[in-house]
């Protein structure tokens, strides 16, 4: 893994069930094809993770920048996953968007996002503006 980004953030959307993941945190784990998105009960925080060739096809997701709306980042749409975590962390409510900040590991090739940091994303919009850090 190359050196860690300035800033490693994954967006919740809570109305929308989508995870968000900025285009350069997975350049840290090397412009993996498919990844492992894991959440662990014990830890309590979300792991993103570079597969190797041994983990079957259904147990990853493809990588893909290209969808329509998704500003150059990874999505993921999962009220399943959502309902897990609001079932451990009562914060996750309503319709709100939410940031959780992450750390690479890189014996693992991922990026762990702790519960701990989860914080409720700032209302004003930067979309358009020029700003790596946009998730809104």
């Amino acid at each position: 893994m190359s050196e860690q980004a300035k800033e490693m953030i994954m967006s919740i959307d809570v109305k929308k069930h989508r995870f968000r993941i900025q285009r350069p945190i997975l350049q840290q784990l090397g412009n993996p094809k498919r990844v492992q998105l894991l959440f662990n009960y014990e830890r309590h925080g979300i792991m993103i993770m570079r597969i190797s060739q041994t983990v079957p096809i259904s147990q990853s997701l493809k990588v893909s920048f290209d969808k329509p709306g998704s500003d150059g980042c990874f999505e993921l749409y999962s009220l399943s996953l959502l309902k897990d975590l609001q079932k451990w962390d009562k914060r996750l409510e309503g319709k709100g968007l939410y940031h959780l900040n992450g750390h690479a590991v890189p014996e693992l090739e991922a990026i762990c996002f702790p519960l701990t940091t989860l914080r409720k994303a700032n209302n004003q919009s930067t979309r358009g503006k020029n700003n790596d850090n946009s998730f809104d």
